[in-house]
């Protein structure tokens, strides 16, 4: 898809692109020539800038591998699914710890978590009623010397 379909919603009207066909009226040879040449140049402007943006985007790229259990015959060709990743390959995390908390606008309390083979820049604020109703063992496994004992 272009990118005039979405921002003005419908299909750019076609340019009528002239082929090396010649015409048989001179004078419109003479209007093509000029344009087919500010088309080409155009075309090869546009590829350059999305080349410079594939390149841009492709420095800020994370690569990650996984290996996924797959049947490719018998069952000594299969590797098992990282125990985080279900067979629907959605990524199931676990608390691993609470690395602190504190009070949001709403005077609810939020606990910093630490999820397990996460690294620490992906520490979320999490709601503490919804972390004890999601993980009821959370508070009594760890934490509970940094909240103290009426949190628990």
């Amino acid at each position: 898809m272009s990118p005039f379909k979405p921002v003005y919603d419908r299909e750019p009207a076609p340019l009528g692109l002239w082929a090396d066909d010649q015409s048989n009226v001179q004078d419109v040879n003479a209007l093509m020539q000029p344009r087919n040449f500010i088309l080409d140049e155009l075309k090869s402007n546009l590829h350059g800038a999305q080349e410079v943006m594939k390149q841009t985007a492709d420095k800020k790229c994370r690569y990650v591998e996984f290996q996924l259990k797959k049947q490719f015959g018998s069952d000594s060709e299969s590797q098992q699914i990282p125990e985080d990743l279900q067979e629907d390959l959605e990524l199931v995390v676990q608390p691993e710890d609470v690395l602190d908390y504190r009070y949001s606008s709403q005077s609810e309390l939020e606990l910093l978590v630490k999820w397990r083979g996460l690294p620490s820049c992906d520490n979320t604020w999490e709601s503490y009623d919804n972390m004890v109703h999601l993980f009821p063992t959370l508070l009594l496994s760890m934490g509970r010397a940094m909240l103290g004992p009426e949190f628990t």
